[in-house]
């Protein structure tokens, strides 16, 4: 305020409402005797407004002579609470677990704020710089992005209030299909299943495709934390299943899932904390449970016909009466360092062949191992329609839980059909 000729006071009145008519809540505060030139402010009490609340405020200057009139009103708005995080929804790439467009194909992504008072998105595909978009309060935004790679992508998105306070950023995974067709196999498999185990805390382990059964953990199964909640995370950065052979702990799903009479395929990213020594230990990621058999088992354990007492890894196919039939073994080692590793297994019921791919690889047969992971299909009889649960972490007959694994399971998949090597590669790159 400015006075040539006296020093000179004021006045700031503050009012609670969203008019100029608003009832005044609180006396006027007067700072007399400023000096010409110098700022004049009052502070607002802390607690007089709530969150939401505007404040209508005006001022007016005085000298030892006169007051002049009423400043404009001037409004502002009180935002404390940090806003809700946005939803993120793409029709063009939606997040259920299968591949869609392709590399350079644009689509659609919509961010929906978590707030009435929103006025901005942070957004960032994970290794790329992050983007800043404003819009009206409350109002959503969609931005257009073209893929540059196949496989599970991740887009973070979070949302800024009128008050400069954001929200926790939401991760919006989807994969982007090798060959521009929806579902990266083409017809030749369904996704009927799919556990991201992202949870990180909780009994259950929700499942991905609509519809799909969620996993409860059972016994000593537990959760690896997300870096956000200080832990190193599973495959895909946040969270993922623990399973330990001494405690007991396995998640399963109740059956239907998948029909092992028929064409099926499994994949999952494990990651061992104990080695076999024997061919009795058989340690194993999925399982379907029949009666006196398993339709399927994916397992971690060392073959009898192996010169050295090698870990491998194995798909374990029972049919009729037989029990523990591997059918096909890794050509490569279980990393003894627990690094993480992505395994698939295919039946194609149609040519009674199977497959087992680790890494996204198959490899020619070992001498003096057995049937070895390869790429021609291995022929197999004919399977069991197991009617029991999907487990994770444990397998074996009569629905009896066993057979532990101990470890980290992540991100595991069951198909209804032979999924392609095409998707193979997605999965095991993402």
């Amino acid at each position: 305020m400015r006075d040539p000729d006296n020093r000179v006071g004021g006045t700031i009145e503050w009012w609670d409402g969203q008019t100029r008519k608003g009832g005044r809540d609180f006396a006027p505060i007067t700072n007399s005797g400023v000096s010409s030139g110098l700022p004049f402010s009052a502070t607002v009490p802390s607690g007089a407004f709530t969150d939401g609340r505007t404040i209508a405020w005006r001022a007016r200057s005085s000298d030892e002579n006169a007051t002049s009139d009423w400043s404009g009103w001037c409004y502002l708005k009180v935002a404390t609470a940090t806003p809700q995080p946005p939803t993120v929804s793409s029709a063009d790439y939606p997040d259920d677990g299968q591949a869609h467009g392709g590399v350079g194909r644009p689509g659609d992504f919509t961010f929906t704020a978590g707030s009435p008072n929103v006025v901005a998105y942070e957004y960032t595909f994970v290794g790329q710089a992050p983007v800043t978009a404003s819009v009206a309060p409350g109002d959503p935004l969609t931005i257009t992005w073209a893929p540059t790679s196949v496989g599970t992508q991740t887009l973070e998105v979070r949302n800024r209030n009128v008050a400069g306070r954001w929200s926790s950023r939401v991760s919006y995974r989807f994969s982007v299909a090798a060959d521009g067709g929806t579902g990266g196999g083409g017809d030749e498999a369904t996704l009927s299943s799919y556990w991201p185990f992202d949870e990180g805390s909780g009994s259950s382990a929700a499942n991905a495709v609509p519809g799909g059964p969620s996993m409860t953990l059972r016994s000593g199964a537990t959760w690896q934390p997300s870096p956000e909640d200080g832990g190193p995370g599973g495959w895909m950065g946040s969270s993922n299943l623990v399973v330990d052979a001494q405690s007991g702990g396995y998640a399963d799903a109740p059956g239907g899932v998948v029909s092992t009479d028929g064409s099926f395929s499994v994949m999952a990213w494990a990651r061992q904390t104990v080695l076999p020594q024997t061919p009795d230990d058989r340690m194993t990621v999925v399982s379907r449970f029949g009666g006196a058999t398993s339709g399927f088992s994916i397992e971690e354990r060392v073959s009898p016909d192996d010169p050295f007492p090698i870990p491998r890894w194995a798909l374990v196919r029972s049919g009729g009466a037989a029990d523990g039939q591997v059918l096909i073994w890794s050509d490569d080692p279980v990393s003894q360092w627990g690094d993480w590793t992505h395994i698939t297994a295919v039946y194609d019921a149609a040519n009674h062949t199977a497959r087992l791919y680790v890494n996204g690889q198959c490899s020619e047969a070992i001498p003096g191992v057995g049937t070895v992971a390869g790429c021609a299909p291995v022929p197999v009889s004919d399977p069991i329609d197991a009617d029991g649960p999907i487990t994770v972490g444990s397998g074996g007959p009569d629905s009896a839980p066993g057979r532990y694994f101990s470890g980290d399971i992540d991100e595991v998949r069951l198909y209804d059909g032979v999924v392609s090597e095409t998707e193979i590669a997605q999965r095991q790159g993402s």
